[in-house]
């Protein structure tokens, strides 16, 4: 009998540490310091990858996890999200560049609340509105966000920077980024073609 109160006792004291090892992790990424981060890692990567237009065809050569950051167009922040930002001409539509953004998280926590959150920060950011691009979640977590820009447009994408939000701007930058996140139809396409430059 004293057998199964230790087990219980053990088993309690388990499933708590994971749940606090979680809720840390999670207090980590919301945290204001990594919101900021984020941030300005999302304009870093855009910038790099606006500026380095790839085609599907291209070779690349293989590459390992050094590699992949010391490219400019992925980041990884101190809270464990992954970025990673590309930018391809659309052989079908000549005027048109395809943009990819996909984030994950190094723990792979798999609420989809927090990729929607997160999904929802970033086209805050860019000043797209969530029918403006598709948005795909594979099955490893990673969040695939795409859209289009016009190639004449891209320059003027890359360099519109919104100042690093201020600390008492943190509370509605994050609701702005919750409704936007809600309101990605995941799955979806695109209802609009090409995305207006706005910031």
């Amino acid at each position: 009998m004293i057998w199964w109160i230790v087990a219980g006792v053990v088993g309690v004291v388990l499933l708590a540490s994971i749940a606090f090892a979680f809720r840390n992790r999670y207090a980590r990424v919301f945290a204001d310091r990594h919101l900021l981060e984020f941030c300005e890692k999302l304009d870093d990567i855009r910038q790099a990858a606006c500026a380095h237009v790839e085609s599907l065809g291209d070779e690349r050569d293989p590459v390992d996890a050094e590699a992949i950051l010391a490219d400019p167009r992925n980041a990884q922040t101190d809270g464990g999200m992954r970025l990673s930002y590309t930018v391809l001409r659309i052989d079908s539509r000549p005027g048109m560049l395809g943009h990819h953004l996909s984030m994950s998280h190094e723990d792979k926590l798999p609420a989809e609340s927090f990729a929607r959150f997160f999904a929802g920060l970033a086209l805050v950011r860019f000043g797209l509105a969530p029918d403006e691009v598709a948005v795909q979640r594979s099955s490893n977590l990673v969040m695939h966000i795409m859209w289009e820009i016009a190639k004449d447009r891209n320059a003027e994408f890359a360099s519109a920077r919104e100042e690093p939000p201020a600390s008492e701007d943190l509370p509605d930058l994050r609701e702005r980024a919750r409704d936007v996140g809600q309101a990605l139809r995941l799955g979806a396409r695109p209802e609009t073609p090409a995305v207006p430059v706005t910031g």
